[in-house]
């Protein structure tokens, strides 16, 4: 497959695999939120059935919260995953990669840790 038509299917843009927007915030671990109208068309877009509907559903019940998780803008995460954001495993992933990302602790810490950690982006947990 190559790496065009991988990634449209890891972010559920072709083939969708959910059917609630709740579905899909849990499996990307945090979605962009800056703008209410353009998150929940990104959110909607990617289940097998987009609904405006079923977003403000999922999210007035609060299955999925907007908040500051990472950085100052705001992103979408499942309540689940937001319980405690510091340390559900989910949201030390995506942490630990945006830090990763950002310095270069992957020279100071090659270590068994980081290895799961790049094992577990090309198993498609992102």
């Amino acid at each position: 497959m190559n790496p065009i038509s991988a990634r449209l299917l890891n972010q559920q843009l072709i083939c969708p695999q959910f059917t609630s927007p709740h579905d899909v915030v849990a499996w990307m671990g945090a979605m962009q939120g800056q703008e209410y109208s353009m998150m929940r068309w990104a959110v909607a877009m990617r289940t097998k059935r987009p609904s405006a509907k079923a977003f403000a559903r999922d999210f007035d019940s609060g299955r999925i919260i907007r908040t500051h998780l990472f950085r100052t803008t705001w992103q979408l995460v499942a309540a689940e995953d937001y319980a405690s954001p510091a340390f559900t495993p989910k949201t030390n992933i995506l942490l630990f990669g945006h830090l990763l990302k950002h310095s270069n602790l992957v020279k100071i810490l090659h270590n068994n840790g980081t290895k799961a950690y790049i094992k577990g982006k090309r198993g498609g947990y992102h």
